[in-house]
């Protein structure tokens, strides 16, 4: 396949774009198991789009063996050397790098991806699939780069859900399982030979010595070991020496020591979920060296797998068959077929801008959610095994009248009269039958574009039109029936983000929210119907958009308030504002009329201190029956030297007593001017002068006493 270029803006490649680059010399892909994914290219300044050449272009290119091809963005183009530059350029999901997501939660994988899309800050023109259905809480706390949320960093979609991703253009595929076994084997040290290899045989661990140990509180240590110290793999003596490592299993038990079964199986447990006794595969094959080799045809069969394959690679020196998933492709677009293909244990890196590994404690927690199988793996599954199991049978071709071929029938009998399970292919559609060739045919595919099935399993279904009998998902909690309308959801279902309980938890707050008294005096009253008044539980319910009346009071008319001429009126009690914070009792009457307000205050014994507002505007206090003096507003002063008259407060009585230490005076309407007081002391003065006529005077002192500036003695 020659590839295109594409001009940057580019994104339904539907066209020859800016023109086929046949001139290139050279044009690969490498893939990796959820990681890289670039194109790179050697072409000549002599070719007829060497101009058009330039970063952000996009190159369609093939990235395997009959693969769907590929956009590729470029991101460097070389200066030109020996006359040919080189063209590196990433996949087109490499721009999920730069669309950033905002913070959400998902509790499954598709609720996860889907996330993803309704949640990106920036329009996103990728669409997401997954037929990973296993449960598991996720979370994106903070602005983060899809991509970085797809995979390679701690608690990423890939860390707690797992699978491996297929990007495939503007659509994001999660599998539970992208490869599958296609029988390939390869046989070390006969068809294969790596150095690599030979070192990950010669690392192999063949045994364990488990322990655990403890302190006590007396300091004394505690060591539970095996009888027999090691525990060896069964494949231990295929091997020249016994590679055995002791393994720390305290952390597995805490501070309850474990018997010696218990011992013996977790360290089984961990021989085998480690694959200890059986060499970790890492190969790489390069087929440019085979093609000339008579072995080739040993290895050729490698040309089917695709990336995430498993394949089975045996060592016959050793007896021992090991798994391996093809982690690494990397294919040349230009002749059609890989250059190399690296086998190895599963990585989890994602993109060559992503780095961090996931760590093996989340690798173990997630062990449970990656082992399950969706509905769509099973049934794939199911139909590999049963299609590529499938030996013997009969293949018969259905002759007209002239003797000419019109249909295959696929027997399981060797005549057509025998058989009972056929497959039946004419120019009217293929048909599926467990009745023998007169049907019915339950399963068909109608030349006419009708399928009939009895179960069909699918990972993405596009329609204009579905008619169905039930919707539902494959454990029955959730459906619809189409022909009654029933539809249940499980309380646990979400719906944009909330669960279903949750929706119906919020609509009956938001309705009890938004129910107004009048609402509710219109629902008890049958909207005004009943009276308007509607009683109970000893509460009083009126419907009406406002009431008019005269006077509010009590029963006794103690306490009564005028609505006409605003009075309020008190004979006994108490009014109690804020809980106490302002409080007035009155055994006598306490009356309000418009901004008026007068009354009594008494402490709490009938016979104790009082403070009375009057109508006159005098605040009156005394004891008992005495009043003792009263504060008012009628005082007058006149400055001597201007003759200006102030008003000011007057206190009356028989005694003023201040007690202070400091009493100061500042001419200011400020509260916050400073004031100077006087100090204390004697000060002389001038009592008296006579005139002794003889031309002398002769003079007597005084003395005035001063505390705090006030004089405090006689003149």
């Amino acid at each position: 396949m020659i590839p295109i270029l594409y001009p940057p803006e580019e994104t339904s490649f539907s066209s020859n774009g800016l023109g086929r680059l046949s001139e290139a010399l050279a044009c690969t892909v490498e893939e990796e198991r959820n990681g890289k994914y670039e194109l790179e290219m050697l072409y000549p300044v002599s070719g007829g789009r060497f101009g058009d050449i330039r970063n952000d272009c996009i190159i369609m290119a093939a990235p395997a063996d009959a693969a769907q091809e590929q956009p590729f963005r470029v991101y460097k183009v070389s200066k030109p050397m020996g006359g040919k530059i080189r063209i590196q350029a990433e996949h087109i999901s490499y721009q999920l790098s730069h669309i950033p997501v905002s913070p959400f939660t998902a509790s499954s994988a598709p609720e996860a991806l889907l996330g993803l899309k309704t949640h990106s800050a920036e329009e996103c023109p990728f669409e997401f699939w997954t037929d990973v259905t296993a449960a598991a809480n996720f979370k994106v706390d903070q602005p983060s780069s899809i991509r970085s949320v797809l995979g390679g960093v701690r608690g990423s979609v890939l860390d707690t859900y797992g699978g491996e991703y297929e990007f495939d253009g503007y659509t994001v595929r999660l599998h539970s399982e992208r490869g599958m076994d296609r029988g390939v084997v390869l046989r070390y040290g006969k068809n294969i030979t790596d150095i690599r290899q030979d070192e990950n045989i010669q690392n192999t661990i063949t045994g364990v010595y488990p322990f655990y140990r403890s302190t006590g509180e007396n300091g004394v240590e505690n060591v539970v070991e095996l009888p027999e110290k090691v525990l060896h793999s069964q494949n231990a003596g295929n091997f020249a020496y016994q590679r055995t490592v002791p393994l720390d299993l305290s952390s597995d038990f805490g501070e309850t020591a474990p018997t010696e079964k218990q011992l013996r199986d977790r360290a089984e447990a961990y021989m085998k979920a480690n694959g200890i006794g059986v060499p970790s595969v890492s190969i790489k094959v390069s087929f440019v060296p085979l093609w000339q080799t008579e072995e080739y045809k040993e290895a050729a069969n490698l040309e089917r797998v695709r990336l995430c394959d498993r394949v089975t690679v045996k060592f016959p020196t050793l007896g021992i068959s090991a798994q391996a998933k093809v982690v690494r492709t990397k294919y040349n677009v230009l002749l059609g077929r890989y250059e190399e293909i690296e086998l190895g244990d599963a990585r989890s890196s994602l993109g060559a801008t992503i780095r961090g590994a996931i760590a093996d404690t989340a690798e173990a927690s997630a062990e449970g959610i990656r082992g399950a199988k969706s509905e769509l793996r099973k049934a794939i599954d199911h139909a590999t095994d049963l299609i590529t199991g499938g030996l013997g049978g009969y293949v018969v071709f259905g002759r007209n009248a002239d003797g000419e071929p019109e249909e295959i029938l696929i027997l399981d009998k060797p005549t057509v009269e025998q058989a009972v399970n056929i497959i039946r292919l004419n120019k009217n559609g293929l048909g599926f039958s467990k009745n023998g060739i007169g049907g019915p045919y339950e399963n068909a595919w109608t030349i006419d574009g009708n399928l009939v099935a009895d179960f069909i399993t699918t990972g993405t279904l596009t329609a204009v039109l579905i008619k169905a009998g039930i919707l539902s998902d494959t454990k029955g909690k959730n459906f619809w029936n189409m022909e009654t309308g029933e539809f249940q959801l499980a309380s646990t279902a979400k719906v944009g983000g909330k669960t279903v309980d949750k929706i119906a938890s919020d609509a009956v707050d938001a309705y009890d929210d938004s129910v107004t008294q009048q609402m509710v005096f219109n629902r008890l009253t049958n909207n005004g119907e009943t009276q308007g008044i509607y009683l109970k539980d000893k509460k009083l319910y009126i419907n009406a958009s406002y009431i008019a009346t005269g006077v509010l009071a009590d029963p006794k008319n103690n306490t009564k308030f005028n609505l006409e001429t605003g009075e309020l009126t008190m004979k006994k009690g108490s009014i109690d504002i804020g809980g106490g914070k302002f409080k007035v009792s009155t055994s006598g009457d306490l009356t309000a009329k418009s901004a008026a307000i007068e009354g009594t205050i008494k402490s709490g014994s009938s016979s104790g201190y009082w403070v009375n507002l009057n109508s006159n505007g005098e605040m009156t206090g005394g004891y008992g029956s005495s009043q003792y003096g009263f504060v008012d507003f009628a005082a007058k002063c006149e400055d001597l030297d201007t003759g200006e008259v102030y008003s000011g407060v007057q206190i009356q009585g028989g005694c003023l007593r201040i007690s202070t230490r400091i009493i100061t005076v500042a001419r200011s309407t400020s509260i916050s001017t400073t004031s100077t007081h006087g100090g204390n002391g004697t000060l002389r003065y001038v009592e008296s002068i006579v005139d002794n006529g003889d031309g002398t005077i002769t003079w007597t002192n005084g003395t005035v006493k001063f505390i705090n500036g006030i004089m405090v003695s006689e003149l």
